[in-house]
């Protein structure tokens, strides 16, 4: 998902933010590569991603 904006996700500077919402690991991501992403939609379409490989492979996801 990333490659598309030109971006890599780094797992060993991400490891400090284990536990973040998704939308700060993105605001990092971002800053990283000094684009110019909203962090709110980037971590919205990484949700939708993520959901859609879930469905796809027969699971629901369910919001408590």
């Amino acid at each position: 998902m990333l490659a598309r904006y030109g971006m890599k996700f780094d797992a060993a500077a991400m490891t400090g933010l284990n536990g973040s919402p998704t939308w700060r690991i993105a605001q990092a991501v971002i800053a990283a590569h000094q684009a110019d992403l909203d962090p709110h939609q980037l971590a919205a379409e990484k949700t939708r991603a993520v959901e859609s490989m879930l469905l796809d492979h027969g699971a629901s996801v369910t919001a408590d």
